[in-house]
C-alpha cells in the first residue's frame, strides 16, 4: 500500500512542474510560491470548540436545570432550554455546576432561570446593539428592572482611576513639557502608560485617542492577523457597551448572565470596567483593542472567526506576551431561540458535527456570496485556523487583554454553535422570564401579598420533592452533616404569633423547592 505522504509529494512536484513549464505565470507568482514553501508559521492544532468528553455529564445537569425551573419557577411550566442554553452549557467549565459555580444545586431554581433567561440576550448584546429606543420602551414599563443598579463604585482593579478633569489635566502638562499644542493631541503616542491606562472617555461620542495611539504602537501599526498595514483598532469587548450612560444601563441589564460563562469572580472584577456608570469609556483602553484589518473586522464582528487566548507567558518583571489562537467557526442554521433536543442521539450527533469541523481542518463558512478568507501577506500563506500569535504587552495590561479574549471567544462559540451568529435578530434583546419578572415587581415591599401567581399542583411525594442528585458526579462530593430532628410546626406556629402581632397577615407558600407545603 503505497504511502499517502509519498503520494502527495509526488502531486506537488509534479503540480511543480507544470507550471514551470507553462509560459505565462508572473515572476511575482514564482515569488509568492518561494515565500509560501519557506512560511514555518507558529501553529497549535485546533481542539473541539466545546470538550466532547464532557457533554454527557452536562448535558444530564442542563435537563436536572430544566426540570428544577419547571417545577419551581412561578408561571415557567413550558420551560425549555433553547439552543443557546446548550450551547453555553457546554462551553462551560464543569466548575459552573459546581457548589460555588452559578448554576450550582445550592443556587435556587429563580437564581437559575434568572441567569440562562439572560444568556440570549448576552449573546445578542455582543454581535448587535440593543437599540436606545427599543430599551427606553422597555425600560419605562419595567421601572424595577435587574441590571440597574441603586449605587455604583468606581474601577479599582490595576492602576488607580482618575476622574476625567484630573486625567485630562494630566495629560495638558505632557502637551506643554513635549512643547505640544493641544490641538496635537491625536497624533501623540503616550509613553506613560499610565496615561494610556487612566484617562476616560470625556465625551460620550468619541474613543480614547491615547488608546488608538498606544495600540497602533503595540501592533507595530500592522493587522496582527494578516501583516497587512494601516489596520483598523478593533475593541475586542464591543466600544458600545459602556460609551455612554444609557449603554451601560443597557450592559447592566445582561452581564449577570456572564458569570455563567466566565464564572462569578470573573464577573466582579470586570462589571467594574465593563457596565461601571462611574467609568463611562471603562473599557476603552488599550487592553481591549487589537490592530486587525478592515475586512476581517466585519467579519469578525459577525462571527466568522474568534481568538482564543491560549495562556500569558512571562518574558521579564516589565513585559508578558500573550499567546492568541486564530479559529475559523462554524455556521449553524438553525434557530438559536427554538428548544433544543436533549435525547441521547441528539446529543451524539451533535457531538459529531463538532467533531467532523474540528478533523475537517476547522475551514471558513460558506456564505451566500463568494467565499470568506484571508492570507498572511508577510508569508504568502492563507490565514488558517490554528495559527497562534505571540502579542507582547505590560504584565498590568495582559490580564486584562486576556479577560476580554475569554469573553469574546465564549460569546462567538455560543453564537457559532446555536445560530445566533447566523441569525441574531432572533435572539431577544432583554431576559423574558416567562412572566415571573413581571410577577415579582408587582409584589409589596412590605405587608400582604394580595396578588399570586396561579399555583400549579405538583407530586409532592418523598420520590420528587427534590431533584435527583447524578450518580456519578465529577464534582467534590458535599458533606452532609445530620442535624438533630426539629419540628418545623413549632416554629411556624412561633412566627404566625409574631406576625399577627404586627399586623402582617401570611397567606400559604407556594411549592418550595426546600420544603414543599403540607397538602
Amino acid at each position: 500500500m503505497a504511502d499517502p505522504q509519498d503520494e502527495r509529494r509526488k502531486r506537488h512536484h509534479k503540480m511543480i512542474d507544470l507550471l514551470h513549464d507553462r509560459t505565462d505565470v508572473p515572476e511575482g507568482q514564482f515569488l509568492a510560491l518561494k515565500e509560501l514553501m519557506k512560511a514555518d508559521p507558529a501553529y497549535q492544532k485546533p481542539r473541539d470548540l466545546v470538550p466532547l468528553d464532557d457533554i454527557s455529564i452536562k448535558t444530564e445537569y442542563a435537563l436536572k436545570i430544566q426540570k428544577r425551573i419547571q417545577r419551581y419557577v412561578p408561571g415557567a411550566k413550558d420551560f425549555r432550554l433553547n439552543n443557546v442554553h446548550l450551547a453555553v452549557i457546554w462551553s462551560a467549565p464543569l466548575s459552573t455546576f459546581g457548589d460555588s459555580g452559578t448554576l450550582s444545586d445550592r443556587a435556587t431554581a429563580v437564581d437559575l432561570h434568572k441567569h440562562l433567561e439572560a444568556l440570549a440576550p448576552l449573546v445578542k448584546h455582543f454581535l448587535a446593539r440593543w437599540s436606545d429606543t427599543a430599551y427606553t420602551k422597555y425600560s419605562a414599563s419595567h421601572p424595577g428592572m435587574p441590571g440597574v443598579p441603586q449605587t455604583t463604585r468606581k474601577a479599582t482593579r490595576g492602576s488607580t482611576r482618575e476622574s476625567s478633569a484630573k486625567a485630562l489635566n494630566k495629560i495638558s502638562e505632557q502637551f506643554q513639557q513635549l512643547g505640544l499644542e493641544g490641538s496635537e493631541e491625536d497624533e501623540i503616542e503616550d509613553e506613560e502608560d499610565d496615561i494610556a491606562d487612566t484617562t476616560f472617555l470625556f465625551d460620550d461620542k468619541r474613543r480614547n485617542s491615547s488608546a488608538v495611539s498606544a495600540c497602533k504602537k503595540r501592533d507595530n501599526n500592522t493587522c496582527v492577523l494578516t501583516g497587512t498595514s494601516d489596520p483598523e483598532v478593533c475593541h475586542i469587548i464591543p466600544f458600545s457597551w459602556n460609551s455612554t450612560q444609557l449603554n451601560i444601563k443597557k450592559t447592566q441589564f445582561v452581564f449577570q448572565a456572564s458569570a455563567v460563562l466566565m464564572g462569578a469572580q470573573w464577573t466582579d472584577e470586570n462589571s467594574l470596567l465593563l457596565a461601571n456608570p462611574d467609568a463611562p469609556g471603562g473599557s476603552d483602553h488599550v487592553w481591549n483593542t487589537i490592530c486587525i484589518n478592515p475586512l476581517l473586522h466585519k467579519w469578525w464582528a459577525q462571527a466568522f472567526f474568534g481568538l482564543k487566548c491560549l495562556g500569558i507567558i512571562v518574558k521579564d518583571k516589565n513585559t508578558s506576551i500573550v499567546e492568541v489562537q486564530f479559529r475559523w467557526m462554524p455556521r449553524s442554521k438553525k434557530n438559536p431561540t427554538a428548544p433544543c433536543s436533549l435525547t441521547e442521539n441528539e446529543r451524539k450527533k451533535m457531538g459529531e458535527e463538532i467533531r467532523a469541523f474540528t478533523d475537517g481542518g476547522s475551514l471558513p463558512a460558506i456564505p451566500k456570496h463568494g467565499k470568506i478568507g484571508a492570507s498572511r501577506i508577510n508569508l504568502s500563506c492563507p490565514l488558517l485556523s490554528g495559527h497562534t500569535f505571540h502579542m507582547e504587552m505590560p504584565p498590568e495590561d495582559a490580564g486584562r487583554f486576556k479577560d476580554m479574549l475569554d469573553l469574546q471567544w465564549a460569546c462567538i462559540v455560543a453564537a457559532a454553535l446555536s445560530g445566533a451568529a447566523e441569525a441574531p435578530d432572533l435572539l431577544p434583546d432583554h431576559p423574558g422570564w416567562g412572566g415571573t419578572l413581571a410577577w415579582v415587581e408587582q409584589l409589596p415591599l412590605e405587608g400582604n401579598v394580595d396578588k399570586q401567581p396561579e399555583r400549579r399542583q405538583v407530586d409532592q411525594s418523598p420520590a420528587t420533592m427534590a431533584p435527583t442528585p447524578l450518580d456519578q458526579s465529577p464534582l467534590r462530593p458535599r458533606v452532609n452533616v445530620k442535624k438533630e430532628e426539629e419540628d418545623p410546626s413549632a416554629k411556624v406556629a412561633q412566627r404566625t404569633e409574631t406576625a399577627q402581632a404586627q399586623g402582617v397577615v401570611h397567606r400559604q407558600g407556594y411549592v418550595s423547592e426546600n420544603v414543599p407545603p403540607k397538602t
